[in-house]
Protein backbone atom coordinates (compact mmCIF):
# COMPACT_ATOMS: atom_id res chain seq x y z
CA UNK A 1 0.00 0.00 0.00
CA UNK A 2 1.57 3.30 -1.10
CA UNK A 3 2.14 5.78 2.03
CA UNK A 4 0.47 9.56 1.79
CA UNK A 5 0.33 12.33 3.59
CA UNK A 6 -2.93 11.40 5.03
CA UNK A 7 -1.81 8.51 6.22
CA UNK A 8 1.39 9.48 7.89
CA UNK A 9 -0.80 11.99 9.61
CA UNK A 10 -2.73 9.02 11.29
CA UNK A 11 0.37 7.32 12.04
CA UNK A 12 1.02 10.02 14.32
CA UNK A 13 -1.97 10.29 15.82
CA UNK A 14 -1.80 7.31 17.00
CA UNK A 15 0.50 8.59 19.75
CA UNK A 16 -1.49 11.25 20.57
CA UNK A 17 -4.65 10.69 23.59
CA UNK A 18 -8.06 10.37 22.07
CA UNK A 19 -8.57 14.54 23.12
CA UNK A 20 -5.71 15.51 21.29
CA UNK A 21 -6.76 13.61 18.10
CA UNK A 22 -10.54 15.15 18.34
CA UNK A 23 -8.91 18.56 18.97
CA UNK A 24 -6.20 17.78 15.76
CA UNK A 25 -9.31 16.39 13.36
CA UNK A 26 -11.34 19.73 14.09
CA UNK A 27 -8.47 22.12 13.59
CA UNK A 28 -8.14 20.66 10.73
CA UNK A 29 -11.47 20.63 9.57
CA UNK A 30 -11.96 24.24 9.88
CA UNK A 31 -8.59 24.88 7.93
CA UNK A 32 -10.40 22.97 5.23
CA UNK A 33 -13.39 24.72 4.93
CA UNK A 34 -11.30 28.09 5.06
CA UNK A 35 -9.66 26.74 2.49
CA UNK A 36 -12.30 25.67 0.30
CA UNK A 37 -14.57 28.66 1.02
CA UNK A 38 -14.70 31.14 -2.15
CA UNK A 39 -15.20 33.93 -0.06
CA UNK A 40 -12.03 33.39 2.55
CA UNK A 41 -9.86 33.13 -0.97
CA UNK A 42 -10.94 36.20 -2.27
CA UNK A 43 -10.75 37.68 0.99
CA UNK A 44 -6.67 36.59 1.07
CA UNK A 45 -6.36 37.68 -3.01
CA UNK A 46 -7.57 41.35 -1.84
CA UNK A 47 -5.95 41.80 1.21
CA UNK A 48 -2.61 40.74 -0.66
CA UNK A 49 -3.32 43.18 -3.29
CA UNK A 50 -4.46 45.84 -1.07
CA UNK A 51 -1.19 45.91 1.04
CA UNK A 52 1.39 44.98 -1.60
CA UNK A 53 2.13 41.23 -0.96
CA UNK A 54 2.80 38.94 -4.12
CA UNK A 55 -0.36 36.35 -4.65
CA UNK A 56 1.51 33.62 -3.21
CA UNK A 57 3.38 35.85 -0.50
CA UNK A 58 7.05 36.00 0.00
CA UNK A 59 9.33 33.81 -0.46
CA UNK A 60 12.38 34.99 0.89
CA UNK A 61 12.81 36.42 4.70
CA UNK A 62 14.31 39.74 3.90
CA UNK A 63 11.41 40.68 1.43
CA UNK A 64 9.00 39.71 3.91
CA UNK A 65 10.70 41.97 6.73
CA UNK A 66 11.54 44.71 4.76
CA UNK A 67 7.91 45.56 3.81
CA UNK A 68 6.24 44.34 7.68
CA UNK A 69 8.70 47.47 7.98
CA UNK A 70 6.76 49.56 5.96
CA UNK A 71 3.59 48.49 6.96
CA UNK A 72 4.20 49.63 10.37
CA UNK A 73 3.56 53.00 9.54
CA UNK A 74 0.19 52.66 7.47
CA UNK A 75 -2.40 52.70 10.07
CA UNK A 76 -5.93 54.67 10.62
CA UNK A 77 -7.63 56.45 13.12
CA UNK A 78 -10.39 54.35 14.51
CA UNK A 79 -12.63 55.00 17.42
CA UNK A 80 -12.52 52.35 19.92
CA UNK A 81 -14.56 50.92 22.26
CA UNK A 82 -13.09 49.56 25.42
CA UNK A 83 -14.68 47.35 27.74
CA UNK A 84 -14.10 45.47 30.55
CA UNK A 85 -16.00 42.34 31.91
CA UNK A 86 -16.47 40.61 35.61
CA UNK A 87 -18.75 38.09 37.26
CA UNK A 88 -20.19 38.88 40.05
CA UNK A 89 -21.21 36.67 43.00
CA UNK A 90 -24.28 35.62 41.01
CA UNK A 91 -22.18 34.98 37.86
CA UNK A 92 -23.78 38.10 36.38
CA UNK A 93 -21.90 40.63 34.45
CA UNK A 94 -20.64 43.87 35.03
CA UNK A 95 -19.52 45.66 32.80
CA UNK A 96 -18.00 48.67 32.70
CA UNK A 97 -17.25 50.70 29.04
CA UNK A 98 -15.22 53.93 27.61
CA UNK A 99 -14.68 55.00 23.76
CA UNK A 100 -11.20 56.40 22.99
CA UNK A 101 -9.54 57.82 19.70
CA UNK A 102 -6.38 55.46 18.03
CA UNK A 103 -4.44 54.65 15.98
CA UNK A 104 -4.46 51.16 14.21
CA UNK A 105 -2.87 49.15 11.63
CA UNK A 106 -4.60 48.63 8.60
CA UNK A 107 -2.82 45.28 7.95
CA UNK A 108 -3.67 43.98 11.30
CA UNK A 109 -7.48 45.65 11.45
CA UNK A 110 -8.05 44.00 7.65
CA UNK A 111 -6.83 40.47 9.78
CA UNK A 112 -8.80 41.30 12.38
CA UNK A 113 -11.56 41.55 9.98
CA UNK A 114 -11.27 38.29 8.41
CA UNK A 115 -11.61 36.46 11.72
CA UNK A 116 -14.75 38.09 12.95
CA UNK A 117 -16.49 37.61 9.60
CA UNK A 118 -15.46 33.63 9.68
CA UNK A 119 -15.97 33.98 13.95
CA UNK A 120 -12.17 32.67 14.31
CA UNK A 121 -10.40 33.58 17.81
CA UNK A 122 -7.25 35.29 18.50
CA UNK A 123 -5.40 32.21 18.73
CA UNK A 124 -5.76 32.00 14.67
CA UNK A 125 -4.49 35.45 13.93
CA UNK A 126 -0.50 34.83 13.65
CA UNK A 127 -1.59 32.07 11.72
CA UNK A 128 -3.21 33.56 9.24
CA UNK A 129 -0.72 36.47 9.11
CA UNK A 130 1.90 34.20 8.16
CA UNK A 131 -0.71 32.15 5.48
CA UNK A 132 -1.61 36.01 4.03
CA UNK A 133 2.32 36.77 3.99
CA UNK A 134 4.42 34.09 3.16
CA UNK A 135 1.63 31.29 2.18
CA UNK A 136 2.82 29.09 4.99
CA UNK A 137 -0.11 26.27 6.56
CA UNK A 138 -2.49 27.23 8.74
CA UNK A 139 -2.46 25.62 12.29
CA UNK A 140 -4.42 27.45 15.37
CA UNK A 141 -1.60 27.87 17.94
CA UNK A 142 -3.56 28.53 21.87
CA UNK A 143 -2.60 31.93 22.96
CA UNK A 144 -1.93 32.06 27.40
CA UNK A 145 0.04 34.81 28.90
CA UNK A 146 1.03 35.70 32.59
CA UNK A 147 1.45 39.66 32.49
CA UNK A 148 2.06 40.91 36.80
CA UNK A 149 1.67 44.42 36.72
CA UNK A 150 2.92 46.63 39.47
CA UNK A 151 2.77 50.52 41.20
CA UNK A 152 5.22 52.04 43.61
CA UNK A 153 6.33 54.82 45.08
CA UNK A 154 8.75 56.69 47.39
CA UNK A 155 10.86 53.50 49.19
CA UNK A 156 9.82 51.09 46.87
CA UNK A 157 6.29 50.86 48.88
CA UNK A 158 3.83 48.66 46.58
CA UNK A 159 0.46 50.34 46.10
CA UNK A 160 -0.85 48.34 43.81
CA UNK A 161 0.21 44.95 42.46
CA UNK A 162 -1.66 42.84 39.89
CA UNK A 163 -0.90 39.14 38.52
CA UNK A 164 -3.44 38.63 34.93
CA UNK A 165 -3.65 35.59 33.40
CA UNK A 166 -4.23 35.55 29.23
CA UNK A 167 -5.94 33.13 27.45
CA UNK A 168 -7.62 32.54 23.70
CA UNK A 169 -11.86 31.65 24.04
CA UNK A 170 -10.95 28.58 22.99
CA UNK A 171 -8.18 27.06 25.44
CA UNK A 172 -9.85 24.69 28.34
CA UNK A 173 -9.21 23.72 32.05
CA UNK A 174 -7.64 20.49 30.44
CA UNK A 175 -4.93 22.38 28.04
CA UNK A 176 -3.88 24.31 31.40
CA UNK A 177 -3.03 21.91 33.26
CA UNK A 178 -1.60 19.66 30.59
CA UNK A 179 2.27 19.59 30.52
CA UNK A 180 4.19 21.41 27.29
CA UNK A 181 7.89 20.25 27.62
CA UNK A 182 7.35 19.01 30.56
CA UNK A 183 6.10 21.61 32.89
CA UNK A 184 2.04 23.02 32.99
CA UNK A 185 1.35 26.99 32.10
CA UNK A 186 1.08 27.43 36.38
CA UNK A 187 4.81 26.27 36.47
CA UNK A 188 5.97 28.03 33.56
CA UNK A 189 4.60 31.26 33.75
CA UNK A 190 2.57 31.85 36.62
CA UNK A 191 4.17 30.48 39.86
CA UNK A 192 7.45 32.18 38.62
CA UNK A 193 5.87 35.36 38.47
CA UNK A 194 3.57 34.79 41.91
CA UNK A 195 7.30 34.44 43.50
CA UNK A 196 8.03 38.43 42.58
CA UNK A 197 4.74 39.87 44.39
CA UNK A 198 5.23 40.90 47.76
CA UNK A 199 3.79 38.27 50.40
CA UNK A 200 4.26 35.41 48.76
CA UNK A 201 6.51 34.41 51.03
CA UNK A 202 3.57 33.80 53.78
CA UNK A 203 2.93 30.44 51.70
CA UNK A 204 5.89 29.06 52.74
CA UNK A 205 6.64 30.76 55.68
CA UNK A 206 4.04 31.13 58.18
CA UNK A 207 3.02 27.57 59.33
CA UNK A 208 0.60 26.94 62.50
CA UNK A 209 3.20 24.99 63.62
CA UNK A 210 6.18 27.09 63.53
CA UNK A 211 3.65 30.19 65.12
CA UNK A 212 3.33 27.74 68.24
CA UNK A 213 6.80 27.11 68.52
CA UNK A 214 7.63 30.86 68.19
CA UNK A 215 5.50 31.83 70.73
CA UNK A 216 6.23 28.75 72.93
CA UNK A 217 9.97 30.41 72.93
CA UNK A 218 9.00 33.64 73.19
CA UNK A 219 7.62 33.15 76.48
CA UNK A 220 9.62 30.70 77.91
CA UNK A 221 12.53 32.95 77.22
CA UNK A 222 10.80 35.86 79.05
CA UNK A 223 10.57 33.84 82.35
CA UNK A 224 14.27 32.92 82.29
CA UNK A 225 14.35 29.57 80.93
CA UNK A 226 17.70 28.34 79.11
CA UNK A 227 17.69 28.36 75.20
CA UNK A 228 18.55 24.27 76.15
CA UNK A 229 15.44 23.85 78.06
CA UNK A 230 13.10 25.66 75.60
CA UNK A 231 14.54 23.13 72.96
CA UNK A 232 13.69 20.43 75.05
CA UNK A 233 10.15 21.52 75.87
CA UNK A 234 9.24 22.29 71.73
CA UNK A 235 11.22 18.92 70.73
CA UNK A 236 10.72 16.67 73.56
CA UNK A 237 11.81 13.41 71.68
CA UNK A 238 14.95 15.29 69.79
CA UNK A 239 18.31 14.50 70.69
CA UNK A 240 20.64 17.24 69.98
CA UNK A 241 24.20 18.86 71.15
CA UNK A 242 23.87 21.74 73.42
CA UNK A 243 25.20 24.59 70.64
CA UNK A 244 22.55 23.15 68.40
CA UNK A 245 19.79 23.36 70.12
CA UNK A 246 20.36 27.10 70.97
CA UNK A 247 20.86 28.29 67.60
CA UNK A 248 17.99 26.40 66.96
CA UNK A 249 15.90 28.24 69.16
CA UNK A 250 17.71 31.43 68.21
CA UNK A 251 15.63 31.37 64.90
CA UNK A 252 12.75 30.16 65.80
CA UNK A 253 12.40 33.71 68.35
CA UNK A 254 14.06 35.45 65.86
CA UNK A 255 11.01 34.45 62.93
CA UNK A 256 8.66 34.93 65.47
CA UNK A 257 9.34 38.55 66.85
CA UNK A 258 9.58 39.42 62.78
CA UNK A 259 6.24 38.11 62.40
CA UNK A 260 4.43 39.54 65.77
CA UNK A 261 6.89 43.10 66.00
CA UNK A 262 7.50 42.04 69.51
CA UNK A 263 11.22 42.87 71.19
Amino acid sequence: MKKTKDSNVIRKLNLWSKKDKERFKKQAQIVRELLENPKFQREIEEIRKKHEIPNNGFKKWNDYSSWDKKIEAKTVLKTIKWESIKLDLEGKPTIETKSYKKKVNSFHLDICSILKEHDLGFDWWSQLEGHITRNQKMRKIPIYDAILTRETCDNNITINELLQFEISSTLGIPNINKKWKGKTIWADQITPLQQLMQGHGEKKGRSIKRWKEGKTAYQMKKEGHSLEEIFDAINPDTESLNYVKEDNIRQIRKRYKKRTGND
